[in-house]
C-alpha cells in the first residue's frame, strides 16, 4: 500500500507541474504495471491474513481438554 500511494502522490506531482511527456508517463504507466505484476492476488492476500490471525485467536477451554487417542 505504502508504494501504491508513493505512485499516487508522484503522479499528482506530475501533473501539477503541467503536462508531463508522452515519454514520462510510459515509464511511469510501465513502474506501475510491474508493480501490479509483483503483487499478489487481492484473494491470496487475504487468506494469508486470515492465517496470520488465526494464530492469535484464543483457544477455546473445549479445545484444551483431553480427547480419546490423545498421547500423553
Amino acid at each position: 500500500m505504502d508504494s501504491e500511494e508513493s505512485a499516487i502522490e508522484g503522479m499528482e506531482h506530475l501533473l501539477n507541474q503541467g503536462k508531463p511527456s508522452a515519454k514520462l508517463l510510459r515509464r511511469a504507466l510501465d513502474a506501475l504495471n510491474r508493480h501490479a505484476e509483483e503483487t499478489p492476488a487481492v484473494m491470496d492476500c487475504l487468506r494469508t491474513e486470515c492465517y496470520r490471525a488465526a494464530a492469535f485467536r484464543p483457544i477455546p477451554s473445549s479445545e484444551l481438554r483431553e480427547r480419546p487417542g490423545w498421547a500423553r
